[in-house]
């Protein structure tokens, strides 16, 4: 399966930039790859979902994609892990919430379980708030 998603990807005219260990489009824009069961970021807790869990995932053109909140849940634990992402995968949870309108209340992302949601002092709600 590897071999055959590398053929669409090169035929569609992306390169392989085998330093970074993923794929590049004409513009330069990075396609990367995650795989099931992987933590999402470094020294997180949160793991990438199996593509079948249908709690985790919805599927759009016909291939299981993360749902709304578990990638925004994926991409809030990927920032933990490594300092020169934070800002990156925050803002991207940023523009997320704004494009459909969201709160973090409405995600359910607010939970007290460590092994769903690591809390850092960023994710914790504000004094008041309560999730």
């Amino acid at each position: 399966m590897a071999s055959a998603a590398r053929d669409v990807l090169e035929a569609a005219g992306n390169t392989w930039d085998n330093n970074r260990k993923e794929f590049r489009t004409a513009s330069g824009l990075a396609i990367q790859f995650l795989y099931a069961g992987e933590r999402a970021g470094n020294g997180s807790e949160v793991k990438l979902p199996e593509p079948d869990d249908r709690s985790a995932t919805t599927e759009l053109e016909g291939l299981p994609v993360l749902s709304l909140g578990r990638l925004i849940k994926s991409k809030l634990a990927s920032g933990q892990g490594n300092l020169r992402r934070t800002h990156k995968d925050f803002s991207d949870v940023v523009e997320l919430l704004a494009l459909h309108n969201l709160s973090r209340h409405l995600l359910g992302i607010c939970t007290n379980r460590s092994s769903d949601f690591p809390r850092t002092r960023a994710s914790r709600p504000r004094e008041g708030v309560k999730c």
